[in-house]
């Protein structure tokens, strides 16, 4: 019961987020890439990667981060349908839209799954902890400071 619950409380979270994200114009590419950037820069002074670690690790993790993003896309297009559904959805519309985002999850798990074993082949077990402790940070440090309405460290004195 409780996994159930837990369950539960984490697809709603992942429905209101999912749903808050909707409500946003997408983002110019020249700034995607500029975060992109500067996450990448960020992870690799954070778990100090060696050339021949980043050679082997930027790969992988791309890869990873494709198959993330893919999923994300999947369950955006799933709510987004619901939510232009509007009243006329119905519970079978609803019930479909849960269960794709559970099945999407478990692809989720199953993708993280993979890809720990791929990147623990490529780095140390304790990089690889920072690994998942730089994400956050990282994450955290641009909502800070869009919070606050600062540029990054690393934007500073750059033109939007």
């Amino acid at each position: 019961m409780r996994k159930l619950k837990v369950l539960f409380a984490s697809l709603m979270m992942f429905v209101f987020t999912m749903n808050a994200q909707e409500n946003h114009p997408p983002m110019p590419k020249e700034k995607k890439e500029r975060i992109e950037a500067m996450k990448v820069a960020f992870i690799t002074k954070k778990l100090e990667l060696t050339s021949n670690e980043a050679e082997k690790f930027w790969p992988v993790y791309n890869e990873l981060q494709s198959k993330r993003h893919d999923l994300m896309t999947k369950s955006k297009e799933n709510h987004k349908a619901l939510k232009e559904k509007g009243d006329r959805a119905n519970d079978d519309d609803i019930e479909k839209v849960f269960n794709e985002d559970m099945a999407l999850k478990e692809q989720a798990i199953a993708i993280e799954k993979e890809y720990f074993q791929k990147l623990k082949a490529v780095l140390p077990m304790k990089k690889l902890a920072l690994l998942h402790q730089s994400e956050r940070e990282f994450k955290k440090e641009m909502l800070r400071n869009l919070k606050h309405g600062e540029k990054p460290p690393m934007m500073k004195g750059r033109p939007e």
